[in-house]
């Protein structure tokens, strides 16, 4: 992962994930059994006010092939000191 602050309110997040699974089986034709997947993912945490803060993010998969690129955006608010607004 990859974080740069580039003002006060605006903070940059990037990275690549790869995950490895193996198995063996004596149930399949095939005795050993893998997935391996790799992700890239860039975000960023914005707080245009004091008490708000947005975050927008987008990730690509890659298993044998491309998958669908998969927006998200976060939104959080303070209301009080002990208690937030959240949505996703």
């Amino acid at each position: 992962e990859w974080y740069y602050k580039s003002s006060n309110n605006l903070q940059w997040i990037s990275g690549f994930q790869y995950i490895g699974q193996w198995s063996s089986s004596y149930n399949y034709t095939s005795n050993i059994i893998n997935q391996q997947r790799y992700g890239i993912f860039v975000s960023c945490i914005w707080k245009p006010i004091n008490k708000l803060t947005i975050q927008p993010a987008l990730r690509q998969e890659y298993q044998h092939t491309w998958l669908p690129l998969i927006p998200s955006l976060g939104v959080q608010y303070d209301l009080l000191s002990f208690l937030q607004i959240r949505s996703k």
